[in-house]
């Protein structure tokens, strides 16, 4: 068997047929498929059985709920494919997407990533390109350079094997970026495709619109980056991880109602990590000129946080130059 397909569900009776369809629907012959219901409380698991009763390249498993990150360690755990890829249940594989990824497996490389179609309409395509190392990878994920999902990509299966230990927190929303990065201290090599376009993300569904990134979430998910940061990365690394821990802070507190303040200690800790990474002018005017009344309260908070980084000013929070004006803006009324 050469390629594993896990499709993670959780309450997705509705759009999973799509996602099946578009597996059963590959120019490349040689797949299974796994769903994994994670738990799910509406009809979600008699759908899996359906599937799995109907084709015997299908296999339905069954878990009690515990998140997406562990219903796709679950499919790894059931697969039997040299080469692992992951669909989410609302989401669709371009009908050549496994020929296409397949076509880039020399034996060497490890991951083989290719772009992504967002909303049926726009390709999010991966700059740079070409066989990567780690720290490159790593690199393009913290200043969005690369596509962050776990989607998109076939993974080799035996690099997951050290994953399964580790006592990752769990995490609503962002774990598959907690997995990939987690999955790069094993990697020798990854071939990042511009020519493939293999994915299509059509958006969550209510369930996961619903939930939140809180702040306790976000520094568990820096906790967890951390060590792989300072194993595989350089300070070229270390200075693009503090920027993504701070642009996600000053941005997440748009997205939330509420007077919750980030932890002072975890923030010193970043700020102590800060040393050669500057606040700009130029993108703290644009933050503070917000004028829609519903953000009023969020862009209080915003700029209770920004005090506490003021003695940064010397040096760059947010580096313009590597960050455009128009992305940021598109984050903040995102």
């Amino acid at each position: 068997m050469k390629i594993s397909v896990i499709i993670p569900t959780y309450n997705s009776e509705d759009s999973l047929a799509d996602a099946v369809d578009s597996v059963r629907n590959q120019t490349f012959s040689d797949w299974e498929l796994i769903l994994v219901n994670d738990g799910s409380t509406d009809s979600t698991a008699s759908v899996c059985e359906s599937f799995s009763h109907s084709d015997y390249r299908i296999r339905a498993e069954h878990t009690s709920h515990h998140g997406t990150y562990k219903a796709r360690l679950e499919g790894v755990k059931a697969a039997n494919g040299e080469w692992i890829i992951f669909l989410d249940a609302d989401d669709i594989l371009q009908p050549d997407a496994l020929e296409a990824l397949w076509a880039f497996n020399n034996g060497k490389r490890d991951i083989i990533a290719g772009n992504i179609i967002l909303d049926n309409t726009i390709v999010r395509t991966n700059n740079p390109s070409g066989d990567l190392s780690p720290r490159s990878f790593l690199n393009g994920i913290l200043d969005s350079s690369v596509y962050v999902g776990i989607c998109a990509k076939l993974i080799r299966r035996c690099i997951f094997t050290p994953i399964f230990a580790l006592n990752h927190p769990s995490l609503e929303v962002n774990e598959d970026v907690l997995m990939l990065v987690s999955l790069l201290t094993y990697t020798r090599h990854i071939y990042v495709s511009n020519s493939i376009t293999c994915y299509v993300y059509r958006g969550f569904d209510d369930n996961v619109r619903s939930r939140k990134m809180n702040l306790d979430n976000w520094y568990k998910l820096f906790d967890a980056l951390e060590p792989v940061v300072a194993e595989i990365g350089n300070r070229e690394t270390q200075r693009l991880f503090v920027q993504y821990e701070i642009l996600s802070l000053f941005l997440f507190p748009l997205r939330i109602n509420g007077d919750n303040i980030p932890n002072d200690s975890h923030l010193k800790k970043i700020i102590n990590a800060a040393d050669n990474i500057i606040i700009d002018d130029q993108c703290r005017k644009m933050l503070s000129d917000i004028k829609s009344p519903a953000r009023q309260r969020a862009r209080r908070l915003l700029f209770r946080v920004t005090e506490i980084v003021k003695r940064l000013m010397k040096s760059t929070l947010i580096n313009m130059s590597l960050l455009s004006k128009e992305w940021l803006i598109k984050r903040i009324y995102s």
